[in-house]
């Protein structure tokens, strides 16, 4: 129905295209653009934290276990995620990022924007067992936007019953509100 989807104009104007496949039409929505240098090993000073969070999202991917989210939070500029990033590669997760930008479309993504990627990384991947969701800056989900029809209660499901591991990050708890 329409405004049910808040949709980046590059991913509209992708739907004109009539060459385009599917593995480019995700490209446009989750950018491959994830990468980094550092390793697990740059991370020994947390190793049984990482150590239990891989085994939580493997056994969730492997077993199709709904309701899998991991919360990383610190100060910016901290590496989460870079972590995200590093985790993912060891462990040969496929990680896509919600909102990210991309050389087609570069803007800044408005909160239904990014639930509306969200909701469709959902679909795409669910129970694809590989597939691992990383949503930066979750305290932009609590922002006002009074173009967004999306409740807390919505997002309270999404994480109750999401099919796709998610990992989400933020700067500040105070920000997620109660």
């Amino acid at each position: 129905p329409e405004g049910f989807y808040v949709l980046a104009p590059s991913f509209e104007s992708a739907f004109d295209d009539k060459h385009i496949g599917l593995d480019d039409m995700e490209e446009v929505i989750f950018p491959n653009s994830l990468s980094t240098d550092l390793t697990t090993g740059d991370y020994e000073h947390i190793k049984a934290d990482l150590t239990r969070t891989e085994k939580i999202i493997s056994k969730a991917l492997a077993n199709k276990i709904t309701g899998t989210n991991i919360l990383l939070w610190g100060p910016a500029g901290t590496g989460k995620t870079e972590l995200t990033i590093a985790l993912a590669q060891a462990n040969g997760w496929n990680i896509k990022s919600i909102g990210d930008i991309s050389e087609a479309d570069a803007g800044e993504k408005s909160r239904a924007q990014r639930l509306s990627n969200l909701k469709i990384a959902l679909k795409l991947f669910s129970g694809d067992g590989k597939t691992v969701l990383l949503f930066d800056e979750i305290e932009d989900l609590f922002k006002t936007d009074n173009n967004a029809a999306f409740s807390k209660a919505f997002i309270n499901r999404i994480i109750e019953t999401t099919a796709v591991p998610i990992i989400w990050t933020t700067n500040s708890l105070m920000a997620l509100g109660s």
